[in-house]
């Protein structure tokens, strides 16, 4: 481990160097990097019921149980290709489906659907058509012959989106990272390649286990 110090602080300045270089390349992919946007709507879990304290009770926790395949549902192929065909995108399921966020907190019945975009309105337009399209689905999954027995509804629609700001300091400690450990195991590499003593120790070490060797075998003979 010494040895491996040692030729670490050998090549500080290469290593130095490699780190500055990666940190700067990292600074300089955020401020080249597409801009994203995210535009969000929420959805809210009915279910039908009387208006009895019992039923609505029995209501809240149906909605509560439901919630987890709504959010499956949010990335359904079917959802996506509805929201595809609506809007006309020239994109797959699975690239959509990369862009969107469902989200639920434990023991909520508000489903946080959440599309990221390169254009702001292309954001909006989708998380809105999805939205619409999640709420038919459950309506037809639920549907029966007096209606949904239960069903999102849209709180709203999205108006606005947000543009994702890049961390510069992210960037630079990542970019930093990488130049410092790469730059390491490759001096490491190369010293152990070379196979070269870097250190008086060594040298020390070499001698002494040439002198212990020449005199077993003296010993022998």
């Amino acid at each position: 481990m010494r040895d491996y110090l040692r030729i670490l602080a050998a090549n500080w300045m290469v290593i130095a160097i490699a780190t500055v270089l990666s940190a700067g390349a990292g600074y300089v992919s955020t401020l080249i990097e597409q801009p994203q946007y995210t535009a969000s709507v929420k959805l809210f879990a009915t279910v039908a019921g009387d208006s009895g304290v019992r039923a609505a009770q029995q209501g809240d926790l149906g909605a509560t149980a439901r919630m987890t395949t709504y959010q499956q549902m949010a990335t359904s192929s079917i959802v996506l290709q509805r929201t595809i065909d609506q809007l006309k995108l020239d994109t797959t399921t699975g690239e959509l489906a990369t862009e969107v966020l469902a989200v639920i907190a434990p023991k909520s019945v508000v489903l946080d659907l959440t599309v990221s975009a390169s254009e702001a309105s292309r954001a909006i337009d989708t998380v809105n058509a999805l939205g619409g399209n999640l709420a038919r689905l459950s309506q037809e999954v639920e549907s029966t012959d007096d209606g949904p027995v239960a069903e999102l509804v849209p709180v709203g629609g999205a108006t606005g989106a947000q543009r994702v700001e890049s961390s510069i300091v992210d960037a630079l400690t990542l970019g930093g990272g990488i130049g410092f450990a790469l730059s390491a195991v490759l001096v490491l590499a190369r010293a152990l390649i070379r196979d070269r003593a870097v250190h008086r120790s060594q040298l020390n070490n070499f001698v002494e286990q040439s002198i212990s060797t020449s005199v077993v075998r003296k010993t022998v003979t």
